[in-house]
């Protein structure tokens, strides 16, 4: 999935939400809730009962067993941002 104005919000099998944001740039695993962010950033919302939702970049692995969080990643400077976990 690419975003190049505005928003996207995805909904997966699992029931969980992403958000992505402007210029983002992410896989969605067909079976699984494993995201790979290539670029951008990525709001994540896992609802109760929900599987985790993994997110994968480059270089780092943030894992979302429930709650919300934000993932940024610059492909430039190969920085992973975990911004903010409820």
């Amino acid at each position: 999935v690419s975003v190049r104005t505005g928003w996207a919000e995805v909904h997966l099998k699992q029931g969980s939400k992403l958000r992505l944001g402007l210029d983002t740039f992410v896989q969605v695993g067909s079976e699984s809730a494993t995201v790979s962010l290539f670029r951008g950033r990525l709001h994540v919302q896992v609802e109760p009962g929900s599987a985790q939702v993994t997110v994968l970049t480059a270089n780092a692995l943030a894992g979302f067993p429930k709650g919300t969080g934000i993932v940024f990643y610059d492909g430039e400077e190969q920085r992973t941002q975990l911004i903010g976990v409820e």
